[in-house]
């Protein structure tokens, strides 16, 4: 069998992550399993995790490098900011639509972590806030550090509701028009901080 770079193996790990738990939940997301799914040695994913918080935490890592990567590729029809700053709720809604996996993993963890380790959800949920406040930072930097504070919050409650929403009734149509009136509210909100 040929040798796998670290790196590639860590990334196999938590993608397989995302899938497991999006299918059994953290609890049924063995590491046995989760490196079955990646066609990996159980030593393997103990050698690049070390244990099964870490990988947890590696998949939320790698969630919110996500985030980042796809702010920087968004491109909103308008420069301005409240358009550019309502078009990612329609943007991060439909990522959830066409990435199920994640989007559920996601939610399963810190419902587990908040469960088990609320510590760590408050870590795990306060990276998020933190990606998504240094996003909107640079698209509104004339913004109050108040008024940016809130919005985040605002923006991310927005995000995860719509996020559950879609995972518990799996209607993509219905979280879309949701997305757009939250939208409409959020411009509304920026448009006079």
């Amino acid at each position: 069998m040929a040798r796998v770079p670290t790196e590639l193996r860590r990334q196999q790990l938590i993608e397989a992550a995302m899938t497991v738990i999006a299918r059994e939940g953290v609890d049924g997301a063995t590491t046995r399993k989760i490196a079955d799914e990646a066609q990996a040695p159980l030593a393997t994913l103990h050698y690049c995790f070390h244990n099964k918080e870490n990988l947890l935490w590696a998949v939320f890592e790698h969630l919110a490098k996500l985030v980042r990567d796809d702010l920087a590729r968004t491109s909103a029809p308008d420069p301005a900011a409240t358009v550019l700053v309502t078009h990612l709720v329609r943007e991060t809604v439909q990522w959830a639509i066409e990435n199920p996996a994640p989007n559920r993993a996601q939610i399963e963890i810190w419902s587990w972590a908040r469960r088990n380790d609320p510590e760590f959800a408050s870590r795990i949920y306060d990276m998020f806030i933190q990606t998504w406040k240094e996003c909107l930072r640079q698209v509104l930097a004339p913004l109050p550090e108040e008024h940016l504070e809130t919005l985040t919050r605002v923006f991310v409650a927005v995000i995860d509701g719509l996020c559950m929403q879609l995972i518990t009734h799996g209607d993509d149509l219905a979280v879309l028009r949701e997305a757009e009136t939250a939208r409409e509210m959020l411009m509304a909100y920026v448009g006079s901080p």
